[in-house]
């Protein structure tokens, strides 16, 4: 069995040392790192639920346009229909305002 020196046993003591506090600071690291993952994906988590609020409020709207612009188009025939009979009702009134006029002179002839 071999013996060691106070000297060699003083150097392998502080390496011990040595390594036990970069094993520590290490340890330290990975604490931290994982610290900041953990944030990371608590944000991204918030990020995907405000996305998917979001999407929803988009298909919200987008069926509410959906359903404005047949409402629009069933208001724009009707008027286009209350249109078409304002111009025949309006030919038919000035049909009539011309007999009218052809008796009156007529009837002062």
């Amino acid at each position: 069995m071999s013996t060691i020196t106070y000297e060699q046993a003083v150097t392998i003591s502080k390496s011990l040392v040595a390594a036990v506090e970069a094993i520590e600071a290490r340890e330290k690291q990975a604490r931290e790192a994982h610290a900041k993952l953990s944030a990371v994906e608590s944000a991204a988590r918030e990020a995907e639920s405000r996305r998917q609020s979001a999407h929803a409020t988009c298909a919200a709207v987008e069926t509410q346009i959906i359903e404005k612009r047949r409402e629009l188009a069933t208001l724009t025939a009707q008027a286009d229909e209350m249109y078409e009979r304002r111009k025949s009702e309006e030919g038919r009134l000035n049909a009539i305002t011309t007999q009218l006029t052809a008796v009156r002179q007529n009837l002062g002839a």
